[in-house]
């Protein structure tokens, strides 16, 4: 770069000779020294330095030459310097173009710093009026977009790059303020920081602006003042680098992670030591192990069982096929056995070299104890083990699909690039009830269990029930809705197995009564009502004393708090008060009722009236008294001989 040239005048040779050594370790070049005003007139309009310093004494000697005018139509900034009182300040003169008064012998710093502003202001100004070509080219040729901004966020100048950055052309920027081209959201940060460069020298930030063409560009912006100054209204240089690539992959990474945390399967990564590396929030809920306390430990933590096959068989097969469908048992952080549905998958890199794998496992553990209980055909079970993953989806504000994973190409049977952009509500057998769903999570915040039917390509539909949530940007603006689809087709068989169940209940002698933790009835059978005499309306939302009597009632809340700490209470004999006051023997059995997540929800109680048992078994035992007293009265010897003597 050319050193920047300056014409020295100063009347005192050898303290000329000192500043001209300081100016030339700064960088600067001085090729001239002057000791009159008209010799560095003389010389500066053959020489045409970047700027003039000279001794405030000879101040009016060279502005009373008469070729003075010339160098002030130049623009050739002047500098005076004051030699003779050392105290003498700064002082900057706001309505006269490039004067500085400054102390030259014994403050160096402030002669560079003087040196510095005119330099940008001559800069400035030859830029601002289009004659300063040399520099244009140098900012026009930059890699980074760059703009010189006033003090109140008007634009005074922006380079080539910044215009094909934001789309912009250069007319359409200069004299309008920055916060023209920003969503609102971003005003609150320009503001702060055009306020904040007034007293720091640089920072950045990371700001989106609006192109012309209505997309969005994502900086990140480095502030600096144009030059050193006590104003509080100093232009400032900000550079700008496009980061738009940037924030959209962090975007996409963050639509995938709510994907994978709202997903009902655990997701496991693993290397090729089979090392834990991934553990979503499902892993932890299913496991009882924290990302933390299981990242790095090896996946054999959780105890793998195969059905028929050894680990090594396992292995093989993975090995040869790179991928493995299998139910196996795992072990839980607590101990408990949970059986589930695994799917692996080997991951290589884009050399083919293996990274390692991809585990997707469902605890299937309540769908098999459900099969054993209900005796479902080998048909049912092998529906469950090839039951979809879930379908997930992502919708923008406008209600098109922006993202979708291979569960919902399964069920739609369209392909990623067919749904995506297309509306969410296309894909259902009522399209006004979908619409209504996604619209009702844009204004509530959520969904739960939403019903719906997915209408595939070939025809057929599939009843589901949808979870929905919206997620929002880094600022808390909502961005669009991410919805989870359960397919409920097997739930709906299983409703009809459950009201056969129900039905075998209602048909028992026994009494079977669902009662809350608290000792409300929620369940009351016709075994109960024959038993008790009273009907289900009489008794359900009433406290189960209700058939205890007067010498019981600490017993019912003794039993329900042995359920609670999980103590097996099975045919234990007490009594009850039936409707008509009369007191029965009864035989019950207490069970925990649990929910999905094994959480005690209630209690169940089966009891059986005992009362003839307890009256037989009475009267045998007075018979078998009566019998031996007659024996024991005998005066003869009595005994009785088996059949073996």
């Amino acid at each position: 770069m050319v050193a920047v040239k300056i014409l020295l005048l100063d009347d005192d040779n050898l303290k000329a000779k000192e500043i001209k050594i300081k100016l030339e370790s700064f960088g600067y070049k001085v090729p001239y020294i002057a000791s009159s005003g008209k010799e560095a007139v003389e010389k500066t309009l053959e020489i045409m330095p970047d700027l003039i310093l000279t001794d405030i004494v000879l101040k009016e000697q060279i502005e009373d030459t008469d070729s003075f005018s010339e160098i002030k139509n130049l623009k050739i900034p002047i500098i005076y310097l004051n030699t003779r009182q050392t105290e003498f300040k700064i002082e900057l003169m706001q309505n006269i173009n490039h004067y500085r008064y400054i102390v030259e012998s014994n403050k160096p710093d402030e002669l560079k710093h003087a040196i510095d502003v005119v330099l940008h202001r001559s800069i400035i100004g030859k830029i601002l009026q289009g004659t300063g070509k040399e520099y244009t080219e140098i900012m026009d040729a930059s890699q980074e977009g760059l703009a010189i901004l006033t003090s109140e966020s008007s634009f005074i100048y922006v380079n080539k790059k910044f215009e094909s950055m934001i789309g912009f052309k250069n007319e359409e920027l200069l004299g309008h303020s920055i916060l023209e081209f920003m969503d609102d959201d971003q005003i609150p940060l320009i503001k702060d920081s055009m306020v904040k460069i007034q007293v720091s020298k640089k920072f950045e930030i990371q700001c989106k602006f609006q192109r012309k063409d209505g997309s969005v560009l994502w900086t990140i912006a480095k502030y600096s003042r144009l030059y050193n100054d006590n104003r509080n209204d100093i232009p400032c240089v900000v550079l700008y680098t496009d980061i738009t690539e940037l924030k959209n992959a962090e975007q996409q990474l963050a639509d995938q992670e709510i994907m994978l945390s709202n997903i009902n399967d655990a997701i496991i990564g693993t290397d090729t030591n089979y090392l834990i590396t991934y553990w979503n929030k499902s892993a932890e809920k299913m496991y009882g192990y924290s990302k933390e306390e299981i990242i790095g430990k090896n996946s054999d933590i959780l105890k793998p069982e195969f059905f028929g096959l050894t680990n090594l068989e396992v292995l093989e097969k993975l090995e040869t096929t790179g991928n493995l469908n299998i139910e196996l048992i795992h072990t839980r952080k607590d101990g408990t056995k949970i059986i589930v549905d695994s799917r692996n998958q080997i991951v290589y890199d884009d050399t083919g070299n293996r990274q390692g794998m991809i585990g997707i496992n469902r605890d299937i553990t309540q769908r098999k104890n459900a099969e054993r209980k209900l005796k479902l055909a080998s048909l049912y079970n092998r529906s469950l083990i090839e039951a979809s993953l879930d379908p997930l989806v992502t919708i923008g504000p406008d209600g098109k699909v922006t993202d979708v994973n291979k569960a919902t190409e399964k069920v739609t049977g369209y392909s990623r690039t067919e749904i995506i952009g297309s509306d969410f509500s296309n894909y259902f057998t009522q399209p006004e009830k979908a619409n209504e769903g996604y619209k009702k999570v844009f204004k509530e915040g959520f969904v739960k269990d939403y019903p719906l039917e997915i209408r595939q390509k070939n025809g057929k539909t599939t009843p589901v029930l949808y979870n929905a949530s919206v997620y929002k940007d880094e600022k808390g603006k909502i961005i669009g809705v991410f919805a989870a689809a359960r397919d409920i087709s097997q739930t709906i068989e299983a409703e009809k197995n459950n009201q056969f169940l129900a039905n075998v209940v209602e048909s028992t002698d026994d009494a079977i009564i669902i009662k809350s933790l608290e000792g409300i009835i929620l369940s009351w059978n016709k075994g109960a009502q024959d038993i008790y005499g009273y009907s289900a309306q009489e008794v359900i939302g009433k406290n189960i004393s209700i058939i205890a009597p007067n010498d019981r009632d600490d017993e019912i809340i003794n039993l329900i708090e042995k359920i609670k700490n999980s103590e097996k209470i099975h045919h234990y004999e007490t009594s009850r008060l039936k409707k008509n006051g009369d007191t029965i023997d009864v035989s019950i059995t207490l069970s925990p009722v649990f929910d999905n997540s094994r959480n005690l929800i209630a209690i169940s109680t089966i009891a059986r009236d005992i009362t003839e048992r307890k009256k037989i078994d009475n009267e045998l035992k007075l018979a078998s008294l009566y019998n031996r007293s007659l024996i024991e009265a005998s005066l003869d010897p009595l005994v009785t001989i088996g059949p073996d003597g």
